[in-house]
């Protein structure tokens, strides 16, 4: 877990959610070497309409794996379900962009231990505008672009299965997942995201 705060919030968590379908085509593209290597890879797979936007989603997915340096993780990713493939990403995201982590620990887990299992996206603003008085970042960015975070961190659990019409719901880990997270000291994934270990 990452518990500095040396990190500024990055706007760059609007380049999108989950991409679930996306992380797949690339695992299945692009070997695991290039993408620990950093080395060029052509996007061309990907089903977005334009060159731009299939290099944008390719490189958030790379920086995504890149910063989960966990390779046992990546080259069992096309074996887990679909599921766990969800989780997977978003233990990735939640590496990759801390206002996520943040977001986790802070809003969706801690109304999930206080026994309020209903979860807004207007919930998610309404944290944001709160914690730029530990973060003043954020006020740096303009209000439509905290929105755009707002929408993303909100629709990421959607799309990860933790929340299902404003409601947070508690979500399946396989074994095995659950048994490499706890391997890897990564527990307070396994807690934020309520799994009975």
């Amino acid at each position: 877990m990452n518990n500095t705060t040396t990190n500024r919030y990055s706007s760059s968590i609007t380049k999108g959610s989950l991409f679930l379908e996306e992380t797949i085509l690339v695992l299945d593209h692009v070997d695991l070497i290039d993408i620990q290597a950093d080395n060029a890879v052509d996007f061309s797979f990907l089903p977005q309409n334009s060159e731009r936007g299939r290099i944008k989603v390719g490189k958030e997915i790379i920086d995504r794996m890149q910063n989960t340096p966990w390779d046992a993780l990546w080259l069992n990713f096309l074996d887990f379900a679909d599921s766990d493939k969800k989780l997977i990403i978003l233990y990735a995201v939640a590496n990759h962009h801390e206002i996520l982590q943040d977001c986790l620990i802070e809003v969706y887990h801690k109304r999930w231990l206080s026994m309020n299992n209903t979860l807004s996206r207007g919930d998610v603003s309404f944290w944001m505008d709160e914690k730029a008085n530990v973060r003043p970042e954020l006020l740096e960015f303009t209000e439509n672009t905290r929105n755009k975070m707002a929408q993303v961190l909100f629709r990421t659990l959607y799309e990860s299965g933790l929340i299902i019409n404003e409601s947070i719901v508690s979500v399946d880990m396989s074994p095995d997942l659950i048994q490499m997270m706890l391997e890897r000291g990564e527990k307070w994934f396994l807690d934020v995201t309520h799994q009975n270990i």
